[in-house]
């Protein structure tokens, strides 16, 4: 969400038309397309064929994703494709982006940072109420929202900005330890493990500001093997999205089907499912 939010600002600003309707567009048609076609793979086509489209259940599962609401109902949030549900999360993200822009216009960064943090942390906070109290989680209208991700993803778009005009990114005294280490402690206890996610986007925006620091100290980073390999990887990030998964569940089942006898051996399972990784790339890139 982080990333996304940086991405975003970053392309919006750097864009020669800035009007709203030219940015809905333009991520529409880099958004839907692929997604719609992942979508009908997924659903119709053998060996996943997840909708018959034989009953009202499978009919409304089906429309959910095709309109992009599937995130906001229990038996829709993970269905088809488990990634599929962020998906939809960060269209509706894109939706809001020209308020949050709004608000930075009228009362700057520090205002709409404070006003998205406040948004996500009430709502993870009662989250975290709620299945403390109760064993049971909030409903999938509030955990689907936009806003329960807002700050988690606006942030990343500060830090855009923050880069792109040369001002201190937020959050830069902090060092670069501190969000990792508390993600990791949150998320071991109720109702903290709900903050998790706040500490980990907190985290990624600290690696950004480390990592943009060094390269512009150094002029510059020197682009080896894995870099490469990285840059590729991130030029199809979103088709790795799209496709990972079924086939990451798709892979244990034909390992364990061509070599019964250790077919289910974890490391067996985890070294084939690593080794999806150069088609699921090939097949990104294609995509």
């Amino acid at each position: 969400f982080v990333v996304s939010g940086f991405c975003i600002h970053l392309s919006h600003q750097r864009s020669a038309d800035p009007r709203v309707s030219r940015f809905y567009l333009k991520r529409f048609f880099r958004i839907y397309p692929p997604y719609l076609v992942a979508l009908l793979v997924f659903s119709f086509l053998p060996p996943w064929s997840y909708i018959p489209l034989n009953s009202r259940e499978s009919i409304t599962q089906f429309l959910s994703h095709v309109f992009m609401v599937h995130n906001y109902g229990e038996s829709t949030f993970y269905g088809i494709n488990s990634t599929f549900w962020s998906v939809a999360v960060e269209s509706h993200l894109y939706l809001i982006y020209p308020l949050l822009l709004a608000i930075v216009h009228r009362s700057g960064w520090k205002t709409a940072l404070a006003i998205s943090v406040t948004t996500e942390i009430g709502l993870r906070g009662f989250a975290a109420f709620q299945f403390t109290a109760t064993e049971n989680h909030a409903p999938y209208w509030m955990i689907g929202a936009p806003v329960f991700y807002w700050f988690s993803w606006s942030v990343g778009a500060a830090a855009a900005d923050a880069w792109l005009n040369r001002r201190p990114l937020p959050f830069h005294r902090i060092p670069l330890v501190v969000f990792p280490l508390l993600m990791a402690l949150t998320s071991f206890f109720k109702p903290l493990a709900m903050f998790s996610f706040v500490f980990a986007s907190l985290g990624t925006v600290s690696l950004i500001q480390f990592l943009l620091d060094r390269a512009d100290h150094a002029g510059g980073i020197h682009e080896g093997f894995l870099l490469k390999h990285l840059r590729l990887a991130g030029t199809v990030s979103y088709s790795i999205y799209l496709l990972h998964f079924p086939v990451l569940v798709l892979v244990p089942k034909i390992v364990t089907k061509l070599s019964p006898g250790a077919g289910n051996h974890p490391m067996l399972l985890m070294a084939a499912c690593t080794a999806c990784w150069i088609p699921v790339l090939a097949g990104s890139w294609v995509f």
